[in-house]
């Protein structure tokens, strides 16, 4: 059991910030309006 370690490695298509209520890329949150972490 000391040694069950696994990699787990995914790509994302958009970066969300947390505080900005949506993705910083402009013209995404221009077309499909702000995001929200819930």
């Amino acid at each position: 059991m000391a040694n069950d370690f696994r990699l787990v490695i995914t790509k994302t298509p958009l970066r969300i910030t947390f505080t900005g209520g949506g993705t910083d890329i402009p013209s995404y949150y221009r077309r499909y309006g702000p995001g929200a972490v819930v």
